[in-house]
């Protein structure tokens, strides 16, 4: 069995994606991520976030972050097949499942790009929803969670810091191209001087992932991640069709809610 066939098609490239996250706000970031145990011990408490990081995070289109969660999902779902697969092939001693089908090298080797996949994907940029995410489940008990823009601002404060280039829902910094009618600022263009939009290096209060941890230990960890190989978008029923209702396995999805959280919720099943 080819490594192709097991490891799930995205929509997005990770390695298109330019690294808008800077180090200094990843290793802050990091902790709250079941992503990086081999970095830092992993955190369940509220992350840190602050009104400068959700000034940049406005900047990102929202359909941006709905590609890169269904990606996500995709994978999730994936690595639950992998998994599971190998898990009989280990229970029941055998190297290679029937009908000539993965053997165990093969499932590994599957997993550890997809889980690769995960991360570069994180550290690039879907960290930042990932951490916002999680502030805003837990940040005094989550009840800022489904509140507006305004209510999120006064749950942050007011700071000082220099604003950003990009107007709000005008960055897309991902391969996938937005749908026709929206106007934005394409980072993945070859000219483009996307250096200038990136998150500055300020990391948020509470910082406390130094703990524990060499850091110049995880940065090599972190550094030696390769570039990854990822397969062909996967087929979309025309350029026509509305975003949420793109297929997520290469097939009609028939239960995608127009709201993002409606998605977030979305589990189909995942062929692998």
């Amino acid at each position: 069995m080819s490594l192709p066939s097991l490891v799930p098609r995205l929509y997005v490239d990770v390695n298109d994606i330019p690294p808008l996250i800077p180090k200094r706000i990843l290793k802050a970031l990091y902790p709250y991520s079941s992503l990086f145990p081999h970095v830092v011990d992993t955190r369940t408490d509220c992350p840190p976030w602050t009104a400068e990081l959700e000034a940049y995070f406005q900047t990102f289109h929202w359909q941006v972050w709905v590609w890169l969660t269904i990606d996500c999902i995709t994978e999730e779902e994936a690595l639950q097949g992998l998994r599971a697969r190998l898990g009989e092939l280990e229970q029941s001693r055998r190297a290679q499942e029937a009908d000539e089908g993965a053997t165990r090298e093969d499932l590994r080797t599957a997993i550890t790009l997809i889980e690769a996949r995960q991360r570069l994907r994180w550290e690039r940029l879907y960290g930042l929803w990932d951490a916002r995410e999680k502030f805003l489940a837990r940040f005094d008990n989550g009840r800022w969670r489904f509140s507006t823009k305004k209510a999120i601002a006064a749950a942050l404060g007011t700071a000082d810091f220099k604003h950003p280039e990009a107007a709000e829902q005008s960055l897309w910094p991902i391969s996938e191209p937005p749908e026709d009618d929206v106007d934005v600022i394409r980072l993945t263009e070859k000219d483009s001087k996307w250096t200038q939009y990136a998150i500055p290096a300020t990391p948020p209060a509470g910082d406390s992932v130094t703990e524990n941890r060499s850091w110049d230990a995880a940065d090599s960890d972190l550094d030696d991640e390769a570039s990854l190989p990822v397969p062909d978008h996967p087929w979309r029923e025309s350029d026509a069709v509305p975003l949420l209702a793109a297929p997520v396995n290469g097939a009609r999805s028939s239960g995608f809610s127009l709201s993002f959280s409606g998605l977030l919720r979305h589990r189909s099943p995942q062929a692998v």
